[in-house]
């Protein structure tokens, strides 16, 4: 199914991640739930700061198994430089046993770090 590139809608500049939205959802929602939020059986909607670790990966793993039930669904990457977190993510969605139902599409604007990736 492609995108309508006229339905897409810009939320905000390019802007340092600190300055962004996402820090701010971030930010106000492990503020909100306090201690509670960094417990390990409380779901994380974000990470509260960006990184390519597989503690991420694997919070994204289970919200999408949380939420995508037997559909198959596709995720884009946009910048995935070296694509190392990817590959957190891809052996995240194995462990939580829904690789087969998500399609991993990954993209960077340099043609290097997708040559690189693909060579691993």
């Amino acid at each position: 199914m492609a995108v309508n590139p006229h339905s897409l809608q810009l939320l905000e500049e390019r802007k340092p991640y600190r300055d962004s939205i996402i820090w701010q959802y971030s930010n106000e929602y492990f503020q909100s739930k306090g201690i509670r939020a960094w417990s390990d059986t409380y779901e994380k909607p974000i990470p509260h700061k960006i990184g390519t670790n597989y503690q991420n990966a694997l919070n994204i793993a289970k919200l999408l198994k949380q939420h995508i039930g037997n559909r198959r669904v596709k995720i884009l990457e946009c910048g995935c430089g070296s694509g190392k977190f990817s590959r957190h993510l891809l052996y995240a969605l194995k462990d939580v046993g829904i690789q087969d139902q998500v399609r991993l599409v990954v993209s960077d604007y340099s043609k290097k770090n997708l040559d690189q990736i693909k060579e691993k």
